[in-house]
């Protein structure tokens, strides 16, 4: 199910196959309107809020009433593929990279219950890519890491493999729930 706060509920995939369909695109799906404008997916919902109680300027209905959703997609063949948050990417040394596409290998790595990737400053490159892992009960952690590097070297690109790996009893979260991207 994808919704917002902003939106509302917009759609539900429910083929089981990843992404969403792409002919959603012209089509709409649910009553909703979808479209990609610089790689993020704006919305257009009859379930859309009103406005921010608050009465808050920063709102994310764009001049021609679309909803700015902050989700980054790419469409690939027929299907809409989601890569992240915009507000989440981290800049290595000019190069953008999700913290979702690097925690996706990182998740597969057997010995792995959770895992959260990160920017953390640095003053030559911008960032660098940190990560904290959850390891299974009983998991050698030294063997765990050489594991995780392993699998980033030989899925990633230099620039998204994580210079930091560091063991955590948890993953932090937001208020909302989601995991906390700060490092």
């Amino acid at each position: 199910i994808y919704a917002s706060t902003e939106a509302g509920a917009l759609f539900a995939v429910r083929d089981g196959v990843a992404g969403f369909p792409a002919p959603w695109l012209q089509e709409g799906v649910d009553g909703a309107r979808l479209r990609i404008r610089g790689g993020e997916l704006q919305v257009q919902s009859p379930r859309a809020m009103l406005g921010y109680e608050s009465g808050a300027n920063a709102s994310p209905v764009l001049a021609d009433g679309w909803l700015s959703t902050g989700d980054l997609v790419e469409q690939r063949g027929d299907r809409v593929y989601f890569l992240g948050r915009g507000d989440s990417v981290i800049s290595v040394g000019g190069a953008k990279l999700t913290p979702e596409e690097v925690e996706a290998v990182l998740l597969k790595v057997p010995g792995v219950a959770e895992g959260r990737v990160f920017g953390m400053k640095n003053p030559i490159t911008g960032y660098l890519v940190g990560a904290e892992i959850v390891a299974e009960q009983g998991a050698d952690v030294e063997r765990l890491r050489a594991d995780l590097l392993a699998a980033a070297r030989a899925q990633l690109e230099p620039y998204k493999v994580p210079r930091m790996i560091r063991f955590v009893a948890s993953i932090r979260v937001s208020e909302a729930g989601k995991k906390d991207r700060s490092a």
